[in-house]
């Protein structure tokens, strides 16, 4: 069985806007949801990104230098720890850490970070 109730006019508007409503929150959760993801994405990344960096220049010590396991561990340790500490102190995103280490690397020892593929 049908029912032929048809809204009013004011009862309309008000389903309308509680609509509207319910539409905006929905579309502000999924925006907050996929911003979350892409959040998750981008620090998964840069996380494979840090691990090949500190992987080739573990094996580069090892390989060209011949570094043991001890002074790996410990470079590998510096390393980390140093890594917090700069993003800590100068209260910044990775991208800018790196950036300032280069500089810094630059500035006290005429090293430019450019590599010649």
């Amino acid at each position: 069985m049908r029912c032929n109730y048809t809204p009013t006019k004011e009862q309309e508007k008000a389903i309308n806007k509680i609509l509207a409503k319910e539409q905006k929150r929905m579309a502000d959760d999924l925006t907050a949801q996929y911003r979350k993801l892409l959040s998750d994405d981008i620090k998964e990344q840069r996380m494979k990104i840090a691990q090949n960096a500190v992987t080739i220049t573990l094996w580069t010590m090892y390989s060209c230098f011949g570094f043991g396991k001890k002074r790996l561990e410990r470079l590998k340790a510096a390393f980390t720890e140093e890594c917090k500490r700069m993003l800590e102190y100068y209260e910044m995103d990775e991208q800018d850490y790196v950036k300032l280490c280069a500089y810094k690397l630059k500035d006290k020892t005429g090293v430019e970070v450019d590599i010649e593929w």
